[in-house]
């Protein structure tokens, strides 16, 4: 059964440390960003640039007036801020376009769009300091609102469907697109999401629209041909959403999107392989509002979470969010010497999960802290003064304290994080960002 968690943790002078909480739960979360942000848009394409840690966006349609404001404009997130770049090349502007990472050659791979005037059928590639246009012997037709994924068991970047593109496969090599023909294919549409299952081997594929329909089905590609699945749950039909593989947690997750009538959605799902699973995990302020958000996420490797920027609600959007498996974060201090955090996360049961809190030491957790420990419940650890931990078990009751023996002094770099690790075997199994701050 999934249960809904939010913990407050409060660690005061007087050495109370209490945590607050409800059943083992493991789901992921959306978490907002409040940085600088890029001017609100739509239409957008983002790639994680896993050789520099970074996520990239280029391009998309800024506001809602007409005629269109389209952008060529190239930013990066680092996890922290959002960076405009000023390559001395890049691409014109466009919108509708799609881009992949690929890591072989290190480079963001960009195909297509709209310029506002027709379809464009360019290759681009980023390599973090400079756009290069490709001139490959073969080419797809100009095209947009088509979707990418880079197939890391083959090394190629593969392409499906958009407008004017009908049902073509295509994959790119890095010199060369080639149209593949399999013998089962999705039918003809665009507006559809992609993203590499990298856990299974295969660039799955949902919904999309033909005008007429939005589709409500799941395709997957082993690189030969393309597999219709058949789930026992899944979203409904939709198109304009956005999806990413979550490397961290092994799942493909979905946001988002537009119904066949216009209307947004703001629902996450995730994808295991086997069956689509709707995230009905409340989250901190309320989570992304509904959007068309096709193009704008991607997942940032090095923090393990998906990056979601921006989309069309009621006009473009400019938000920032995080989808995390749980969020720990600072909520206010209390006065001298007392703390207050916020641990929100949701999922199911069969794990443990583990709160830290450690002195000048950011790497040392969650690995090689809590292997062997048979707690089948949920457990809080504190570790001050590089002293060995302090132990408190969250038991049926929901709540639980520790003593310490001195209260917290002002000035101590402090670091945390929240752990899961499987109640069975005590293998670690996400964790949450890690924070740092300094003690009032």
């Amino acid at each position: 059964m999934l249960t809904t968690c939010r913990w407050t943790l409060r660690i005061g002078l007087t050495a109370a440390v209490a945590l607050a909480g409800s059943a083992a739960c493991a789901q992921g979360v959306w978490v907002q960003r409040l940085a600088a942000a890029p001017p609100s848009r739509s239409d957008h394409a983002m790639a994680g640039d896993t050789g520099r840690g970074l996520v990239t966006l280029f391009g998309g349609t800024v506001g809602s007036s007409q005629p269109v404001d389209i952008r060529g404009d190239t930013w990066e997130w680092n996890g922290a801020a959002w960076t405009q770049r000023a390559p001395a090349v890049s691409p014109p502007g466009r919108m509708g376009h799609a881009m992949a990472y690929d890591p072989v050659r290190a480079r963001g791979v960009l195909f297509g769009g709209w310029s506002g005037m027709s379809a464009l059928g360019d290759t681009w590639e980023w390599d973090g300091v400079n756009w290069a246009l490709r001139s490959p012997a073969t080419s797809p037709s100009g095209r947009y609102s088509h979707a990418m994924a880079f197939d890391a068991a083959r090394g190629r970047v593969v392409l499906f469907g958009g407008t004017a593109g009908g049902a073509e496969t295509w994959e790119w090599d890095g010199a060369n697109w080639i149209q593949r023909t399999p013998a089962t294919s999705p039918s003809s549409r665009y507006a559809h999401a992609m993203a590499y299952d990298a856990a299974r081997a295969r660039v799955v594929l949902f919904g999309g629209s033909n005008g007429a329909t939005s589709f409500g089905d799941t395709w997957e590609w082993d690189g030969a041909n393309w597999t219709q699945r058949a789930p026992a749950t899944s979203p409904a039909g939709r198109n304009s959403h956005a999806m990413s593989f979550d490397s961290f947690r092994g799942r493909v997750v979905l946001f988002g999107g537009r119904t066949a009538q216009g209307g947004k959605l703001a629902e996450t799902w995730e994808w295991d392989g086997t069956t689509w699973r709707a995230i009905t995990c409340p989250s901190p302020g309320g989570g992304p509002s509904a959007r068309a958000a096709q193009g704008g996420v991607s997942y940032h490797a090095i923090r393990g979470r998906m990056v979601l920027f921006g989309g069309f609600g009621g006009g473009t959007l400019g938000d920032t969010w995080e989808y995390v498996p749980h969020s720990f974060v600072l909520s206010a201090p209390l006065g001298p010497g007392s703390l207050q955090f916020d641990n929100f996360f949701c999922g199911e049961g069969g794990q443990t999960y583990v709160t830290a809190l450690s002195v000048n030491t950011p790497g040392r957790f969650p690995n090689g802290w809590f292997y062997g420990v048979d707690v089948p419940i949920q457990l809080f650890l504190v570790e001050l003064n590089a002293g060995p931990p302090f132990l408190g078990l969250l038991g049926p009751t929901g709540l639980s304290s520790l003593l310490l023996s001195a209260g917290i002094p002002a000035g101590l770099l402090l670091h945390g994080v929240t752990a899961t690790f499987d109640a069975g075997t005590g293998l670690p199994r996400s964790s949450s960002p890690p924070i740092a701050f300094t003690t009032p």
